[in-house]
Order: structure tokens, then sequence, then C-alpha cells
């Protein structure tokens, strides 16, 4: 499974990988997860992990970038991603 990778991005927050936007806005499955404004494309609410191709886009709540806030699942997704030598990027 080596070379598959994770993205980690927020609710809310904007797509900075122009290959992932481009990806997003061509994937009319896609668009239920995703806005469009002059700003880009960004998440919508919806929290968990979409799979495609060899990239997954790994949607966590915002409030999770407290430092002080603790989620069992990332804990546990980074785990795995460790185990399977999956590169998780922020």
């Amino acid at each position: 499974m080596k070379g598959f990778l994770i993205k980690q991005i927020y609710e809310h927050q904007y797509i900075t990988d122009n290959k992932i936007a481009q990806y997003i806005k061509e994937t009319e499955s896609l668009h239920k997860y995703f806005t469009s404004d002059f700003k880009g494309i960004k998440a919508t609410s919806f929290c968990g992990v979409i799979k495609t191709n060899n990239i997954s886009l790994l949607i966590l709540p915002k409030i999770s970038k407290d430092k002080n806030y603790k989620i069992p699942t990332i804990i546990g997704i980074s785990g795995m991603a460790l185990e399977e030598d999956i590169e998780i990027v922020a």
C-alpha cells in the first residue's frame, strides 16, 4: 500500500492543493461534500473520509484544531497510517 496518501483537512477549510481541487471540480459525486466560491473550493460541514483513486480526504471537525481537544478516531487513523506506511498530509 506504499504511496497511498491521506490528505487531512478541516470542515469549512479551503483546498490548497490545486490537483485535488481540480479533481473535485471534475467529479460530480464529490460536489455534495464541497462548496465553491471566488476564493476556491472548501469542505462543507461533512466530517469523515472520502476515498478517491490513491488519495483519501480525511475531513475533520473544526474543533479538532484545538490542541486541547482529543478525538480518539484521529489517533486510530494516525496509528493505522503508521502501520500501513500511509502518509498523512495536513
